[in-house]
C-alpha cells in the first residue's frame, strides 16, 4: 500500500481512504469467506473491518505497515464474527462459492475449500500465507504472536491441508 495513500487517510482525507477500501477490498473478503465460510457472514466482517481500519487509522503509527495492521484487523472481525455466532449457537454453513471466486481456477477453489475447513488458528495463518501470499514475519507481526507459532500453525495447517486435499 502507498504509504502517502495512507497519511492521506490518516488525515481525513476520504477519497484517499475510498482507494484504500477499492485496494483491500476483493482481498480482505476472500479472507473474510474463507475464515467464516459464509458469503453473507464475509460481507458483514469485510464491512466492519473497514469501518474499523477507518475509525483507528489516525492511531496507525507507521504507514508503510498498512498491509498487516489491516489484515489483523480483518481477522479480528471474522474472529468476533465466529465468537458471536457460537454465542447464538449458530452452526456455519458453506454457501457456494461466488463467482468471483470460480472465476479464479479449480485449484484455487480447492485449496480455498481445504482452508476453510481448518481450526481457526491454523485456518488464519494458512490464508494468509497460502491465499494471500504473506511472508511468516508479516503474518507474526499481524497476529501478534512469535514467528515459532506462525511455522509450527502452518506447520500442522499444512498436514491436515494435505489430508483433506487427498481426501478429494
Amino acid at each position: 500500500m502507498d504509504p502517502d495513500l495512507v497519511r492521506q487517510a490518516q488525515h481525513g482525507d476520504v477519497d484517499a481512504f475510498e482507494q484504500i477500501v477499492r485496494e483491500r477490498l476483493e482481498s480482505c473478503y476472500a479472507t473474510c469467506v474463507t475464515i467464516l465460510h459464509s458469503r453473507d457472514d464475509a460481507r458483514d466482517a469485510t464491512q466492519e473491518a473497514f469501518v474499523l481500519a477507518w475509525r483507528r487509522l489516525p492511531r496507525l503509527r507507521d504507514p508503510e505497515r498498512f498491509d498487516g495492521w489491516f489484515r489483523a484487523i480483518a481477522l479480528n472481525a471474522s474472529r468476533d464474527l465466529l465468537r458471536r455466532r457460537r454465542r447464538l449457537r449458530e452452526v456455519p454453513v458453506n454457501d457456494e462459492i461466488d463467482a468471483a471466486s470460480e472465476a479464479r481456477g479449480d485449484n484455487r477453489l480447492d485449496l480455498e475449500a481445504a482452508v476453510g475447513g481448518l481450526p481457526v488458528n491454523g485456518r488464519e495463518v494458512a490464508t494468509r500465507y497460502y491465499l494471500n501470499d504473506e511472508p511468516i514475519a508479516e503474518i507474526s507481526a499481524g497476529l501478534g504472536i512469535p514467528i515459532g507459532t506462525v511455522k509450527s500453525r502452518l506447520f500442522h495447517a499444512r498436514r491436515a491441508l494435505r489430508q483433506l486435499l487427498d481426501k478429494e
